[in-house]
C-alpha cells in the first residue's frame, strides 16, 4: 500500500459517490525539528533539486496540454516544474501526529459545530449560506517504509546525499469544494469513504485520519455585509467550540460581475472560515 493506491481509490470514489470536490495528491511532507531560516533554505534547495527531476517526464504528454498545464501553473504562482510538497520545521513526527489526531477528533464534532455557525448567523439576520470548504484524508504511518511513493524515495536520496536530517512522509490528500455557487459536500458520504479507506490500510498498519478544512461562506454581491461582521463571528465561534477559526480570502468572483463602487471587504460574494493546519 502506497500514496499512489490510495489516490487511485480516492479518486474512483470521488466519482462513486459523485461528490463536488476536486481532489489534490498533497505530496511528501518534509519534516525537521530545525526551525532556522538555514535549515528552511537547505530544504528548499533540496525541493528545487527533486523539482528538476520532474524534467522530461511529461514527454509524451501532447505539446498543447503541457502548454496548458504551464498556464495553469503560472495563474497559481507555481513553479514550471511544480511537484506538491509541504515542509514543516520545528516540530518531530510524533508532535505532528498528535496535532492531527487533535484535528480529527474536532472534526467529528463538526456538525454541531455548523450548527451553532448556523445559529450566529441567523442571530444577526445575514443572508449566508454556509458550505464545507473541504476536507483532508491523512494516512498516518508510524514506520515510514510502510508507506512510501518513488517522489518521497527521491527526496529521501537527494536529502541523504546532502547529510540533512529530514525525514520524508506523505502530506495527504485534499477534496475541496470544486467552486463557489456548486453544491456543498455531504459530510457523510466523506466520513464514509474515510471508513472504507481505513477498512483497506488497517492490515499495512497504516491509520486514517479525516480533518474538516473549514466552512465557505457565500452571499450575493448586492447585499452590503462588512466582512468586520463574518470576522467577529468567527471569534465567536471560536470561543463557543474552542476551535481556532480566523476568516479571511474573500472576494467579489469575476471581474465582469464587479460594479463600480464595490469593495471587497462590503460586496464580497464568499468568505472563508480557516481552521489552523497541523504542519
Amino acid at each position: 500500500m502506497n500514496p499512489n493506491d490510495v489516490d487511485e481509490f480516492l479518486r474512483s470514489s470521488v466519482t462513486e459517490f459523485e461528490l463536488p470536490v476536486t481532489l489534490f495528491n498533497g505530496g511528501p511532507l518534509l519534516i525537521s525539528t530545525d526551525d532556522s531560516t538555514v535549515s528552511r533554505e537547505d530544504i528548499v534547495g533540496i525541493v528545487q533539486q527533486w523539482m528538476e527531476l520532474d524534467k522530461g517526464k511529461n514527454d509524451e504528454i501532447p505539446q498543447e496540454v503541457q502548454e496548458w498545464l504551464a498556464r495553469v501553473k503560472e495563474s497559481y504562482g507555481l513553479h514550471r516544474n511544480h511537484r506538491n510538497h509541504r515542509i514543516s520545521t520545528g516540530k518531530t513526527i510524533p508532535e505532528i501526529y498528535e496535532e492531527v489526531e487533535r484535528l480529527a477528533l474536532d472534526t467529528e464534532r463538526i456538525p454541531e459545530v455548523r450548527e451553532i455557525l448556523k445559529s450566529l448567523i441567523a442571530e444577526q439576520e445575514l443572508p449566508i449560506a454556509i458550505f464545507h470548504r473541504g476536507f483532508e484524508i491523512i494516512i498516518l504511518a508510524d514506520d515510514g517504509t510502510h508507506y512510501r511513493n518513488d517522489e518521497m524515495l527521491e527526496l529521501e536520496a537527494l536529502l541523504k546525499k546532502e547529510g540533512l536530517d529530514v525525514r520524508v512522509r506523505h502530506s495527504g490528500f485534499r477534496l475541496t469544494r470544486t467552486e463557489t455557487g456548486s453544491s456543498d459536500i455531504q459530510f457523510l458520504k466523506i466520513q464514509e469513504i474515510a471508513i472504507l479507506l481505513q477498512s483497506m490500510v488497517e492490515k499495512y498498519g497504516l491509520r486514517v485520519k479525516l480533518l474538516h478544512e473549514g466552512f465557505k461562506l457565500e452571499k450575493d454581491q448586492e447585499n452590503r455585509i462588512n466582512i468586520a461582521e463574518v470576522k467577529e463571528i468567527a471569534l465567536r465561534l471560536t470561543l463557543m467550540t474552542g476551535i481556532d477559526f480566523s476568516a479571511g480570502g474573500y472576494g467579489m468572483g469575476p471581474k465582469k460581475d464587479v460594479k463600480q463602487g464595490w469593495t471587497s471587504e462590503i460586496n464580497w460574494n464568499s468568505v472563508t472560515l480557516f481552521i489552523r493546519s497541523y504542519y
